[in-house]
This record gives structure tokens, C-alpha cells and sequence, in this order.
């Protein structure tokens, strides 16, 4: 298979948000209430997107299976000031028909790569409490879960995630 990783530009805004929301509406079924998945547009995440990529200091890259676009990463150094000196993983998500294929272990550690040669060594991410599958995928890839939570309501539902870190001792 001819896999590339490409730098994201403005302009791939839209498919960054496009492949989040499809992602979304299979990947949280049965974790986040179906009628809030049903609701997610393609261009639900435009807007955060464009202010990450412009003013939040983050960097998205998009993997190309034969050239068709089917995940992205978005990732930089931390901008919570209680992970000073850390890189967060913003997101990490495939289109549907493109996980358990390695595609996502390739793109977690390209993010982890590019952000090394920016002298960060240290990561973390957010996982769904109830997302057991990605829990595996990071715990596999050399992530350790934390005691550190974060909790959001959506769609009437109060949803936790657990932070996961990867530290180079």
C-alpha cells in the first residue's frame, strides 16, 4: 500500500473536520448518545480547527492511503499551563474503514517524531473512559494512564476522559 503523511494547510481544514466527524459518528456509538452523534456536520470543527492551526500554536498532518485521504492527527506543545513542556496529542482519528490497520500507530508516532524535533519529549492525550478499544491502542503503543480526568456533558450525558501520557526517562 502507498501510505503517505502530509503537512495539513489551511485549505485542509475542512477535510480535517470532515474526518472527525465521520470518525465521531462510528467510533463513540453506544458512548455518546446516538441522537448527538446523528447531529455532528462535517464542518463541526472549522472553527477550532482554524484557530488551532493559526493562533493555538498546533500542527495537523493527514494520512493518504493510494493518495485518498483516511486520518489525521493534530497535535503541538501543550497549551494547558499545567502541562508546561509537555505535547499533547489533540486528536487522533481514521475514517472508519481505515482502522486496525497500523494507519493510526503510524500516525500517533509521526506526531510524536516531528514534535521531538521541536526538543519535546514528553506527551500526553485524552481517552473516553468508555473508548476501551483506543485505552489498548495507547496502552500497546507505550502510553500510561493517569489519575488525571477531564468530564464534559454531551448530549445530556456526562463523559469522562482519562489522560494518558508517554514520558522518555
Amino acid at each position: 500500500m502507498d501510505v503517505t503523511i502530509k503537512h495539513a494547510s489551511l485549505e485542509d481544514i475542512p477535510l480535517l473536520s470532515h474526518i472527525l466527524a465521520a470518525s465521531w459518528r462510528v467510533a463513540y456509538r453506544g458512548m455518546i448518545p446516538q441522537d448527538f452523534l446523528d447531529s455532528i456536520e462535517d464542518e463541526r470543527w472549522v472553527t477550532p480547527f482554524t484557530y488551532r492551526l493559526t493562533k493555538g500554536g498546533m500542527k495537523a498532518d493527514i494520512l493518504y492511503v493510494q493518495q485518498a485521504a483516511c486520518g489525521c492527527v493534530v497535535y503541538g506543545p501543550s497549551q494547558n499551563k499545567h502541562y508546561s513542556g509537555w505535547g499533547e496529542i489533540c486528536c487522533l482519528y481514521l475514517l472508519p474503514e481505515y482502522t486496525r490497520k497500523g494507519y493510526g500507530k503510524q500516525l500517533l508516532l509521526f506526531a510524536m517524531d516531528q514534535m521531538k524535533k521541536e526538543n519535546i519529549h514528553d506527551f500526553y492525550l485524552w481517552a473516553l473512559d468508555e473508548n476501551l478499544s483506543a485505552r489498548k491502542f495507547y496502552e500497546k503503543v507505550g502510553y500510561t494512564l493517569t489519575s488525571d480526568i477531564y468530564t464534559v456533558e454531551m448530549g445530556g450525558k456526562l463523559l469522562t476522559d482519562y489522560r494518558y501520557i508517554y514520558k522518555n526517562y
